[in-house]
Order: C-alpha cells, then structure tokens, then sequence
C-alpha cells in the first residue's frame, strides 16, 4: 500500500484539467505569475517579522509585527493606485505613509538575526521591503480579468483550506513537538 493520496489526487487533478480545457492557456500563466508574485511578497513580510521575534522565544509574535503587515497593505495601495494613474490625492499620502512605515521597520530592533555561521539577507527590512515593491508594481501591469480570476482562484483555495485541509490535519494525533515552549497553550 503506498502512503499516497490517490483520492486526494485525483480530487485535484480533474479540476485543474477541466481550467485548463476551458481556459487559456496564456491566462492561466497569468494567474500563476500574480500568484507567485503575491506570495513571494507575503512570505518576505514574514521572513521581516521572524526577525521582529524574540532569539529566546520565537513562536511568540511580537508587536513590532504590525508594522510589517501595515507595510504590506499600504505599500501594495501606494504601488497600485500609482500604476492605475490614481489622483495625486491619494498616491502622495499612499506613499507618505509607506515610507514612513519603511522608516519605522528599519528603526525596530531585529533581536533574532542569523548568526555568523549562518545565510543573512543584507540590509533587512529595507532589501526585503524593495522586493515587495518590485513585486507589487509587477503584479499591477496584469489586466482586470486576471484579477477577478485570481479573486476566484484564491476564494476557492481558501475554501478548500478551510473547509476540508483543517478538518483533516493530523497535526493534533502527532505528538507535541513544541511540548514546554510558552508559545503553546496547553488544553485543560
């Protein structure tokens, strides 16, 4: 018996192969690209904010987070109301704040850097921050229809997640792996 999903598999691959019968091939690259794009943007927002973490306790978020996800949300507004030739009204203040936000990332203190021996990205937050604005602007040159498939593509990702990935998660047979870190709030 093989340990792999075939049910799972199949769940996946008819639909996938039905999107690519009935759409265009150069539209689902499309969708792909703003997908990566997007995520490649929040995982380096959370490569920041792992550095936000206190060394001694990092599953512990810290408050300091904020300003990372303040930045990207306000960032992708300063990006993309300058692309769509926003009023001047809103992208001066749009991009005020992201620099200020920006400013604010680089003043915080980073208690949790890679150690000597370690790979260390250089000149965090703000190397990281330019990335997510590169991304962004890229992500703003796709068209409306890639947009509102993307929407679709996310809602029923997200739906699928919650509806059938956490219900099923045998993360809660495993044992505790994180068994004494303060982190973890032990059920009574």
């Amino acid at each position: 018996m093989t340990r792999i999903p075939v049910a799972g598999a199949w769940l996946v691959t008819i639909p996938i192969g039905l999107l690519a019968f009935f759409l265009d091939l150069e539209q689902i690259t499309k969708i792909i690209s703003m997908g990566n794009l997007l995520m490649y943007s929040f995982v380096t927002g959370c490569g920041i904010a792992l550095r936000l973490r206190d060394a001694d306790t990092p599953l512990q978020r810290s408050p300091s987070e904020l300003w990372v996800w303040a930045f990207l949300a306000v960032a992708f507004v300063a990006v993309q109301s300058t692309m769509k030739a926003a009023p001047l009204f809103i992208v001066y203040p749009a991009w005020a704040v992201t620099l200020f936000i920006l400013w604010r990332l680089h003043r915080l203190p980073q208690p949790n850097t890679p150690g000597v021996e370690e790979y260390a990205m250089p000149l965090v937050p703000v190397l990281p921050c330019l990335g997510i604005i590169g991304n962004y602007a890229l992500v703003g040159g796709f068209d409306y229809l890639t947009w509102v498939y993307y929407a679709i593509y996310l809602k029923i990702g997200l739906v699928i997640y919650y509806g059938y990935g956490i219900s099923h998660s045998k993360l809660e047979e495993a044992p505790n792996v994180f068994e004494g870190c303060s982190a973890v709030v032990e059920e009574e």
